[in-house]
């Protein structure tokens, strides 16, 4: 997870919930 941004960590944790509820 070396050089991750914030805005990728926003993006990655969003992408995870969605999948995650609609599972």
């Amino acid at each position: 997870m070396a050089g991750v941004t914030t805005g990728n960590v926003g993006y990655l944790a969003n992408a995870i919930h969605e999948v995650t509820k609609s599972a």
